[in-house]
């Protein structure tokens, strides 16, 4: 925990033991299971440090919150949190905390406390977890909301889980009120997880472009309302997690040649990375990249590879490309949005129509008219299958 010059450093994180059902009795505190990033605040001689699950040094990526630690009154601690950012519900929203991550100085970032490893000198590890917490709120009265005390409550498991489930919380994490604190995954930590889930029958079925053999890429799903079947949506999981995607969604200002050399260049990244890739027009205003993945991936895994090849794009030209969705630093620049690949997010279509005068449609292309510079609103329900004569803008 600290180096030959005393100095504090990142202690690796105690981890829940995922189980099926919330433990009962009055020995255990019950928690929020809050959707974000693990976080780990290191405070000493009024500087403070942020550091990731694996210990990676993300100070630059919470300002705020690094702001908020380093002005405790503390000569040294060690804090235990989750970043958050809430959505509109009032819900820990993961995917707007993926997009606040762009800019630094957010006011909507926010890091829930809910463990106290050191304070002035002393390690508290030892101590009983209710202790910890003690000394943690006591700490924190005055730093909300940037930095708040994750509260916890002392009532029957079952009872907790099942009204974060109805909240639409993603689930609660159980702690024993006794426990030590104890590196890597422990049985005194257990977390249970909110499944949603209902019964929806398919109804049609889209076949992958080109695949051979070939392959489900969409299904269209039905939902019942007494005896007639209507149409619930279109679902792009479970049969289909098989594809990277990278919309190119450009800004105000950016000329429609800059999305075609960005494109072509993303093209040249995924070939060097290995990966094949196809482009659709959107019927809006961009382009979406496909690569098929040859492995199976998971969507997190997926998510974190599209970002790390759109990375090398926008290190080639920061001033043209950004990874941040934030409107207010779009103007003129490109939109790598990797975001697409994340659990619960979608891309339109191809053929699905967008709901724009003409009713544009995505269509996939080939390479070369990519390079002719086809614009994206080409096609439309009237002429999905040949591109509609119209000058560049």
């Amino acid at each position: 925990m600290t180096s030959a010059i005393d100095r504090l450093s990142f202690i690796e994180f105690q981890s829940p033991t995922l189980v099926e059902k919330a433990p009962e009795g009055g020995d255990w505190l019950h928690e929020i299971k809050y959707d974000g990033y693990r976080t780990q605040l290191v405070v000493e001689g009024g500087k403070a440090r942020a550091f990731t699950r694996r210990g990676y040094d993300w100070s630059h990526r919470y300002k705020r919150i690094v702001q908020a630690a380093a002005s405790l009154p503390v000569k040294s601690a060690i804090i235990d949190g989750e970043a958050v950012v809430l959505g509109d519900t009032g819900l820990p929203d993961y995917q707007a905390l993926e997009r606040e991550l762009g800019n630094p100085s957010s006011l909507r970032m926010t890091l829930y406390a809910f463990d106290l490893l050191y304070l002035d000198g002393r390690d508290l590890r030892e101590q009983p977890l209710v202790k910890r917490k003690a000394a943690l709120k006591k700490l924190l009265t005055e730093t909300e909301p940037t930095l708040t005390y994750a509260e916890h409550l002392e009532v029957n498991g079952k009872d907790m889980f099942d009204h974060a489930c109805r909240m639409g919380i993603e689930g609660i994490v159980s702690k024993r009120a006794d426990a030590h604190y104890r590196s890597g995954v422990q049985t005194s930590w257990v977390k249970v997880k909110c499944v949603k889930s209902d019964t929806f029958p398919i109804v049609a079925f889209v076949e992958k472009l080109g695949a051979q053999p070939r392959r489900i890429a969409s299904l269209y799903i039905g939902r019942r309302e007494g005896d007639r079947l209507l149409y619930a949506g279109k679902a792009q999981t479970g049969y289909t997690l098989d594809r990277l995607v990278v919309d190119l969604d450009p800004g105000e200002g950016v000329p429609w040649d800059a999305v075609i050399e960005a494109t072509l260049a993303l093209r040249g990244i995924l070939e060097a990375a290995g990966l094949e890739s196809w482009p659709k027009v959107t019927g809006g205003k961009g382009i979406h990249l496909m690569a098929p993945l040859v492995a199976k991936m998971t969507h997190d895994s997926a998510r974190k590879l599209a970002k790390s090849l759109a990375h090398r794009l926008v290190d080639t030209d920061p001033d043209r490309y950004l990874l941040s969705a934030d409107p207010a630093a779009r103007g003129g620049r490109i939109f790598l949005d990797y975001l697409r690949n994340g659990r619960g997010n979608t891309a339109i279509g191809a053929f699905s129509p967008r709901a724009r005068p003409g009713f544009p449609i995505a269509h996939p292309v080939p390479w070369k008219q990519v390079e002719a510079g086809i614009r994206p609103d080409v096609f439309t329900l009237a002429q999905p299958f040949r591109p509609a004569r119209r000058k560049a803008a």
